[in-house]
């Protein structure tokens, strides 16, 4: 899951000034890449590059900012999913954006067709990583992640089709 390194600044160890912070993490061991966004190019990393506490400093802003509640972290899934593949572990990171991005949406009371369409539409724009699903994809999900803190949902959507 490709992730905008200005969305990172501060986080842990990673200076708070965007040209710091990207020799912080290219001194760290992490690419650089860049894609197109508005305005021009953007620099991104991958998630499951970052160190362990970056990552998940990452994982609970973005439960924050969907408005819903962090949880327990459970340390020994998160190893789990970090001994995967890149490609698995950006998969399950991509799903769980997802679906938190659905939990915020029927938090606010909206009905399943228009929480698709918002999905549809926020899938499309660039530099997202939000994932068009369908509804039979996006319930499976949903029961792989019942009960479950949402700082857990990567490890739990880890081979979920």
């Amino acid at each position: 899951m490709m992730i905008p390194v200005r969305s990172v600044l501060g986080m842990g160890d990673i200076p708070s000034h965007r040209a710091s912070a990207v020799s912080w993490l290219c001194r760290h061991g992490l690419t650089i890449h860049q894609i197109k966004g508005n305005g021009g190019l953007r620099d991104v990393v991958l998630l499951s590059d970052l160190p362990k506490s970056e990552r998940l400093a990452f994982l609970a802003r973005r439960a924050e900012a969907m408005g819903l509640p962090i949880g327990t972290h459970d340390d020994a899934a998160h190893v789990a999913l970090a001994a995967k593949p890149v490609t698995i572990q950006n998969s399950a990171y991509a799903r769980a954006e997802t679906m938190m991005f659905v939990a915020k949406h029927r938090a606010a009371g909206l009905t399943p067709g228009h929480i698709a369409r918002l999905l549809r539409a926020e899938a499309t724009k660039a530099g997202t990583n939000i994932l068009d699903a369908s509804r039979v994809t996006l319930g499976r999900w949903s029961e792989r992640i019942a009960g479950i803190d949402p700082i857990n949902w990567a490890p739990a959507l880890v081979f979920c089709t």
